[in-house]
């Protein structure tokens, strides 16, 4: 009974925009004292972002909802060489200072982390297990990278999301993204080993080629 409770308060708590938010900038379900990956989403992030070259140099990139930068830190280390501009955007407050303060000690410059992203234009977005959280109006946002590398969960039984939007299907993730070409990835396992399903892909904006007309 009393688990059934919990569960039904974290539930409206996290279906509702206010408290969403509270929850997010205060509390957060990973240890962020620590720099290792908390969860497999981001050991998938990682290994098919490296199996399939996404990171070029001079790369612009955006880690939305990046914790304590886990990620960014080990992708940076990984391409040590590629001179690139990363970005962490998160709400908590915790997990900001200790990415800020990890950056610090190990006297990285290239890592900034922010609570709100303003600028969405870069090479590429990385969205691991968080666009179930986000707005439409963000989402649509990222139309403005050139590359999307999405994880998340779809056909949903709960709905703990903030816009109560959710992903029934692959079609409806496929369709915050328009003019891209979408390249998936198969995994073999559920979403926390429940009925809930795991995306996996990667948007390449498609750039269209101007028609040139030659008189002969």
């Amino acid at each position: 009974m009393l688990k059934r409770f919990v569960k039904f308060v974290k539930n409206y708590i996290l279906s509702n925009k206010y408290f969403l938010k509270l929850y997010w900038t205060y509390f957060h379900v990973d240890n962020l004292n620590t720099f290792v990956f908390q969860n497999d989403k981001l050991k998938i992030a990682y290994e098919v972002i490296l199996f399939n070259n996404f990171i070029l140099e001079n790369y612009n990139i955006t880690d939305y909802g990046c914790a304590n930068g886990a990620l960014l830190f080990k992708l940076n280390s990984r391409f040590l060489n590629f001179n690139l501009k990363l970005t962490g955007i998160d709400y908590n407050i915790r997990a900001l200072e200790n990415a800020i303060a990890n950056s610090k000690k190990h006297e990285i410059n290239n890592i900034k982390f922010y609570k709100q992203c303003n600028n969405f234009e870069c090479d590429l977005i990385l969205s691991i297990a968080t666009i179930i959280y986000l707005d439409y109006a963000t989402l649509k946002k990222f139309n403005n990278a050139k590359n999307i590398f999405i994880i998340t969960p779809y056909s949903r039984t709960n709905t703990y999301v903030l816009n109560k939007n959710i992903f029934r299907s692959k079609a409806d993730i496929i369709s915050l993204f328009e003019g891209y070409r979408l390249t998936e990835f198969p995994v073999s396992t559920n979403w926390d080993n429940d009925l809930n399903l795991t995306f996996v892909g990667i948007f390449k904006k498609i750039i269209l080629t101007p028609l040139i007309i030659t008189n002969y």
